[in-house]
């Protein structure tokens, strides 16, 4: 790499491309390292579906990538700029975190353009040489905790002398418990209100399991199928609830509050419905409108 490579461009033209490709690295490819490798640390809860859309996502990210290197030895121009270090550092993650052979063979463009950038003099005395992945990252269920084995015998005539004691104790406490029977809560607990919807019969859609593929799985696909598929129309029925005023929604941050606002009154309720609702934006100035809809 020259010294007078200029890494930013050598022209609006081509430093508006170079910042291009920055963006591209940090949002198609970075982000997807970090996508599926948090679950796997541990930092936040394993979910399939998410993991299925950072692979995708990533798998379109290095099939543009390979499209394009297969014309182009870098990024911008012919020599390497800024662009190329951090594309280049990126697919460094990726091949080295979550991405094994397979992976690294089904793309030979772009495996031989993060070699090119990192092989550079400049960058090689910096950077150590990647150890490449063997296989795919993957995720691995913790196994349960196995239930405490008995204890030693010694252990156990131990106890059986800590039970007697503990027993004496017993006998004493329930001695003075029994002077207080006497004694009477200074407040009454208040009785539990019960909830209308309790006097129902009893219907044939389980909602728990509806809420579970809603959340879960693709919305077109599997989630309305099952629903259409398992809807009671006899112990259900389907609402949609519009906003009045969206006429007074001129900023996005207003149907936000609206929604955080009409949120908590169906908490009481949660059990017995489901609700999902909408914001959608109605023009370029910003203007949103509320839209509620929900399965009661």
């Amino acid at each position: 790499m020259s010294k007078n490579t200029p890494l930013l461009g050598t022209d609006d033209k081509s430093a508006a491309q170079i910042d291009q490709w920055v963006q591209f690295a940090d949002d198609e490819l970075f982000s997807r390292v970090i996508a599926l490798v948090i679950p796997v640390r541990g930092f936040l809860p394993y979910n399939k579906p998410t993991e299925e859309m950072a692979w995708n996502g990533l798998h379109n990210a290095l099939s543009y990538l390979e499209s394009y290197l297969q014309k182009n030895t870098f990024l911008v121009g012919h020599r390497v700029t800024l662009a190329d270090l951090v594309v280049a550092g990126n697919l460094r993650q990726v091949y080295t975190i979550v991405a094994g052979e397979s992976i690294q063979k089904k793309y030979p463009n772009t495996l031989r353009f993060m070699n090119t950038v990192i092989n550079q003099p400049t960058v090689a005395d910096i950077a150590p040489k990647p150890q490449l992945l063997k296989e795919d990252i993957k995720y691995v269920a913790p196994k349960k905790d196995e239930k405490p084995k008995t204890a030693a015998p010694a252990a156990a005539a131990a106890g059986g002398a800590a039970a007697a004691t503990g027993s004496s104790k017993k006998k004493s406490k329930k001695a003075a418990d029994d002077d207080d029977d006497d004694d009477e809560p200074l407040v009454p607990a208040e009785p539990k209100a019960k909830n209308p919807l309790d006097d129902l019969p009893k219907s044939s859609f389980n909602l728990e399991e509806w809420k579970r593929v809603y959340s879960n799985q693709d919305t077109r696909k599997e989630a309305l199928p099952w629903f259409f598929k398992n809807f009671d129309h006899e112990g259900f029925s389907v609402w949609r609830f519009d906003f009045k005023y969206n006429e007074e929604l001129t900023q996005i941050f207003m149907s936000a509050n609206q929604v955080s606002i009409h949120s908590p009154f169906c908490v009481p309720s949660r059990i017995k419905d489901f609700a999902d609702t909408h914001s959608f934006l109605r023009s370029a100035a910003s203007s949103a409108a509320s839209r509620h809809r929900g399965n009661t």
